[in-house]
């Protein structure tokens, strides 16, 4: 199986890219710090992620103080909020997942099958939390010991 973008899930983005309260952040601030064309808040978020990087590995720039930092975690936090806060791009999402656990558990399964049993049950709960069928029920926990 080859690797692409989802085209319905690149029109989401798209949509929530173009929505009012995405147009309507102003990244002032931002544009100053970094002296770089911020239009929207992907490409705020995206320069945050490099900074936030370059902070962590001790090359940033010495106006990354605390309260940069801060703003720039506001700024992360919000893209994230702002692109999965929506039922279609979690129900996208979530078949993603599922698609991926399907390959994970069966390349699992096929060398070692004790794992089988709970890599099914979460896959049939992530089936259905998409068919709206969990019985109310957002997450599952699972506890073990090794």
């Amino acid at each position: 199986m080859g690797v692409s973008d989802c085209p319905y899930f690149c029109e989401l983005v798209e949509q929530r890219r173009n929505s009012e309260q995405i147009q309507n952040t102003s990244f002032d601030k931002l544009k100053v710090w970094t002296g770089s064309k911020i239009n929207d808040l992907f490409d705020a978020w995206n320069m945050a992620d490099i900074i936030i990087i370059e902070v962590l590995y001790n090359t940033s720039l010495s106006w990354a103080d605390l309260f940069v930092l801060s703003q720039l975690q506001h700024i992360a936090d919000l893209s994230f909020y702002y692109l999965f806060n929506t039922i279609e791009t979690g129900r996208v999402i979530t078949g993603c997942l599922l698609i991926l656990l399907k390959s994970y558990s069966y390349r699992i399964f096929s060398t070692n099958h004790h794992s089988g049993p709970i890599v099914n049950d979460i896959m049939e709960n992530i089936q259905k939390l998409m068919k709206n069928d969990s019985m109310g029920r957002k997450a599952k926990i699972y506890s073990g010991v090794v």
